[in-house]
């Protein structure tokens, strides 16, 4: 096996199209790779897809470590899994320093992956996140804005 491993964090928006194509043309190259995808608020069903993927990173949760990269790090513990997070997370804020777009979107593909990961690892449901993500809108201003500009 290649000892090169890459992880790849996909911001999306309304990808419903293209998002299982993107994670199969990443999931592709010859070398080990995590893929993560950070869902922005997408209004098409992006988010059920996501929600599918949470969904099977459940499964794996019982799954044989051989059986894929989620369930060999899921058997690894919640310490392995925070660390990579913590790690994804740092990676992308080089990226970001870097002013590497590319790379931003790597490392965020990376950390959605290891999102999904730990939550299913603490028995975290993506709609309780959704949920906070609403309210945080609202908390920000953001629904506020939305609704002036929606005026003008």
């Amino acid at each position: 096996m290649n000892p090169i491993a890459v992880s790849v964090l996909v911001p999306v928006y309304n990808e419903e199209n293209t998002i299982r194509i993107i994670i199969e043309q990443v999931r592709s190259v010859p070398v080990r790779v995590e893929v993560i995808c950070v869902n922005d608020c997408s209004t098409d069903g992006t988010r059920e897809i996501l929600d599918r993927m949470h969904a099977a990173m459940v499964a794996r949760r019982t799954a044989a470590p051989t059986r894929s990269k989620a369930a060999k790090l899921l058997q690894r513990g919640r310490p392995k899994i925070a660390r990579k997070l913590g790690d994804g997370g740092f990676e992308t804020a080089i990226a970001a320093m870097a002013k590497d777009a590319d790379a931003v979107v790597d490392e965020s593909a990376k950390l959605l992956y290891l999102l999904l990961v730990l939550w299913a690892d603490c028995g975290v449901k993506p709609e309780e996140v959704w949920k906070k993500l609403q309210a945080r809108e609202v908390f920000a201003g953001l629904a506020e804005n939305a609704a002036e500009t929606e005026l003008v």
